[in-house]
């Protein structure tokens, strides 16, 4: 029994449906009495089978695989095997050349798309328009920060329960926008560019500082990359 899937999907999704179609084919056989394994080698789609949270509950395909499962372990043993790239299997090579086969004469799979594989597409979209405007926005405000973060990441090196202000500072630290000697130099406040090292320690203990030493220590411990 082999299908072929016309439409583009993900890999997470062809492995489930081939659970799906084990469990229908052994429903509709009114298989009974027997000790059943389904061998896969999609861990993400067993995990998607036995976590109960809302995301997979709203997955139609696996709400279905429950459905069956339950009616199925009423008369039954079922496992769901997971193994790396059925290495070792038997019954793989019969599984592998009913695939071959599928792809030239095998029977169109009736897709349908589920609702999260477009919200999907959807999020992939306004990641990528964002990061459009991130890289375009950048050339004129913010500069300096997009120069430190070329490449729009999704987390930083803060939280949100750090204090804004020590926000504030590390990042002018960063992008020497801060009391080290180029940026002095710049708002005319050194008149020369110091031969001093540019870094922490000079910031935390030359006389220039309004930083404490606290500041110095709170960052080696929490080892911030500057």
């Amino acid at each position: 029994m082999g299908f072929k899937i016309e439409k583009k999907t993900s890999s997470w999704h062809v492995e489930i449906l081939a659970i799906y179609e084990a469990l229908k084919y052994l429903q509709e056989n009114h298989v009974i009495n027997k000790q059943i394994k389904i061998v896969t080698d999609s861990m993400s789609s067993i995990q998607s089978i036995s976590n109960n949270n809302w995301k997979n509950n709203n997955i139609f395909i696996v709400t279905e695989i429950k459905k069956i499962l339950k009616i199925l372990m009423d008369n039954n043993e079922i496992k769901l095997v997971w193994v790396p790239g059925h290495e070792g299997i038997k019954g793989n090579e019969e599984a592998d050349r009913i695939a071959g086969q599928a792809i030239t004469d095998g029977t169109i799979y009736p897709f349908k798309e589920e609702g999260s594989y477009h919200l999907e597409t959807i999020k992939q979209q306004i990641l990528r328009e964002f990061v459009r405007w991130y890289k375009e926005r950048g050339e004129n405000i913010g500069k300096q920060f997009v120069v430190l973060n070329p490449d729009f990441r999704k987390t930083f090196w803060f939280n949100e329960n750090m204090n804004r202000k020590f926000i504030t500072i590390i990042e002018r630290l960063r992008i020497g926008h801060a009391l080290c000697p180029v940026y002095l130099n710049k708002i005319e406040l050194l008149p020369h560019i110091s031969t001093l090292p540019v870094n922490v320690e000079f910031l935390v203990f030359s006389e220039l500082s309004i930083i404490k030493r606290k500041l110095y220590y709170y960052i080696q411990k929490q080892n911030i990359d500057l």
